[in-house]
């Protein structure tokens, strides 16, 4: 995956194309199953935004969405594949699941995406799934909250750069945070990590072949006070081979012994995986 580093002039440029063309508004719900084509993009959000219950949203490469600060609710399933030659910008737009019960469950498969700005699944507490694959999500302005998915979840390959972070619960499947570049990661006001897990009654949260660059906060972590949070967190890249500075980026109950636990990390690799992004220069 090539390494996009100037995301916000990038889209900038997008965004200021965009506007020399009629954009097509959207805003309420989507009732039924529809496309979004790279022939009537952009699409800006007027309004807040909801996929309902069974129609699906699929959003073809190439189509930007400006989100202008709106909110797009999935109750049903949202499919947004790009490219590596086309990316789908998705701009300051608040992306989430809805308030689904565990018999109806949404979905969300974004790959080739970049995300500037806005949330995603931020203090979302619906049940649903969700792949993230392939993407940069950039100075998002709050952390991503993985609460009891019900099916396997993947991120990975993706670039976070300069968010807050990833929160993670689970009973039952697994999440798997592989391959992944965290650059400069910042801690919200509670403190949340890189990479943080609370909950974990059944299945796995598995962190592996990560990079962590230039963080301003913890790693990996597990919630204090919170009894069944695990993780496992070998074969990382830390930035280093000193095992004392690898153990700082680390809170467990080596820190706090209200945490649930130890987080494993050795072996460690002592250079980004080859199909890890690589780190920014």
């Amino acid at each position: 995956m090539t390494l996009h580093r100037p995301v916000a002039s990038i889209l900038a440029v997008l965004v200021s194309a965009s506007l020399s063309i009629a954009a097509t508004d959207v805003s309420g719900i989507i009732p039924k199953s529809t496309t979004w084509t790279a022939s009537a993009s952009p699409f800006r959000l007027t309004g807040d935004l909801q996929i309902a219950y069974r129609a699906t949203l699929k959003i073809e490469p190439g189509v930007q969405i400006e989100g202008n600060g709106k909110a797009l609710t999935v109750f049903g399933k949202l499919t947004a594949i790009g490219s590596q030659s086309s990316p789908i910008p998705f701009v300051n737009i608040k992306l989430s699941f809805g308030n689904n019960k565990s018999d109806q469950p949404a979905s969300i498969d974004i790959r080739y995406a970049n995300m500037q700005g806005g949330l995603f699944l931020s203090g979302s507490s619906g049940y649903g799934s969700f792949t993230l694959r392939d993407s940069i999500l950039s100075d998002l302005s709050d952390y991503m909250y993985v609460w009891y998915p019900t099916d396997d979840c993947y991120i990975e390959r993706n670039q976070f750069i300069r968010t807050f972070g990833i929160s993670i619960g689970h009973s039952g499947p697994s999440v798997y945070v592989r391959n992944n570049l965290f650059y400069q990661t910042t801690p919200t006001s509670s403190g949340y990590p890189a990479i943080q897990n609370w909950a974990a009654y059944k299945g796995e949260t598995i962190v592996k072949y990560n990079t962590f660059q230039d963080l301003k906060c913890t790693a990996v972590a597990l919630k204090p006070g919170y009894n069944n949070a695990a993780m496992a967190a070998r074969d990382n890249y830390w930035g280093t081979t000193d095992e004392a500075a690898i153990a700082a980026m680390i809170w467990d109950r080596n820190d706090d012994a209200s945490a649930s636990g130890k987080i494993s990390f050795k072996p460690f690799l002592s250079a980004p995986h080859a199909q890890t992004p690589k780190p920014i220069k």
